[in-house]
């Protein structure tokens, strides 16, 4: 029997079901809502865990920052990036290796590389458009997806019976879903940023990423997944699941003032992304998807 959207919640609260962000990841994201932390408050957080630390000044040292010197101390990098970009990297070295989840059409190296390539390009079409919902960008497009992995890892029957119908029927995996389930991975990712304590905007933009005329509380974030979700798959980097190319949403056109000029700049940044983002990608390697 499938389960219903009230037991996947159930399940997802529990953490003996599924794994958690690492709690200094967890804290930071609390700590960066608040208006009363310091480059120092974090940096201390973040010296708790060391293998975290690691990874993230790995990151902040990589060409897809491009600073001209070597960042070895990690407050420096908090006062260098910011915080909002501190915890975009933290997000990321935390959840790729979050799931343990293979299904024969969940590829787990290529649902990352997609997802990262989402991420490149949301914060790429935020910077062009000058967008106020730029600082939750690159979260938004790594995690837009967070929902499939929670549902494969928890429930891999059900959810191997919604990727097969995608594949069989050549449709959406999220309509897949929604009929094989009753609902899509869109609503479990929603629970599962709330979970993690991000806040409502980008819960909600995570929600209504395949429609983003349903969001109230983070339209504009939403519209920008929404975008940089098909761009990333027009460049076939890596795979959501699918094999579909959603079809752009009105809504997302008109919130945004989509031309033709901010697609090209935006496409332009995306490939420069890509070409610097090799530490983003360098991190799935060392994932349970890596040995194939």
């Amino acid at each position: 029997m499938n389960p219903t959207l009230d037991e996947v919640e159930e399940t997802l609260r529990s953490t003996d079901n599924l794994p958690t962000l690492p709690s200094v990841a967890t804290e930071l994201i609390k700590m960066i809502r608040t208006s009363h932390i310091s480059a120092g408050e974090v940096g201390k957080l973040l010296s708790e865990d060391p293998a975290l630390t690691a990874r993230v000044l790995g990151i902040v040292n990589s060409a897809y920052y491009g600073f001209p010197r070597q960042i070895s101390n990690v407050t420096h990098s908090i006062v260098l990036l910011g915080f909002s970009k501190v915890r975009d990297v933290v997000v990321t070295a935390s959840t790729i290796n979050l799931f343990q989840s293979q299904t024969p059409h969940l590829d787990f190296r290529a649902f990352w590389m997609h997802s990262i390539t989402t991420a490149i390009a949301c914060e790429a079409l935020a910077r062009t458009l000058h967008s106020a919902s730029a600082v939750d960008s690159f979260v938004a497009g790594l995690l837009h997806d967070i929902g499939k992995l929670a549902l494969a890892t928890c429930y891999p029957q059900a959810f191997e019976k919604a990727a097969c119908q995608a594949h069989e029927r050549n449709v959406l995996l999220r309509d897949a879903e929604r009929e094989a389930l009753g609902f899509d991975h869109a609503q479990v990712g929603r629970i599962l940023a709330e979970q993690w304590s991000f806040s409502e905007a980008l819960a909600d933009a995570i929600h209504h990423h395949h429609q983003p005329s349903e969001s109230r509380l983070g339209r504009e974030l939403a519209c920008l997944t929404h975008v940089a979700d098909i761009l990333a798959r027009s460049v076939m980097v890596g795979s959501g699941g699918d094999h579909r190319m959603p079809r752009l949403d009105d809504t997302a056109r008109r919130e945004l003032s989509l031309t033709r000029d901010i697609l090209d700049r935006t496409m332009t940044e995306l490939f420069l992304g890509l070409k610097r983002g090799g530490a983003f990608f360098d991190l799935i390697q060392s994932g349970p998807g890596a040995a194939r």
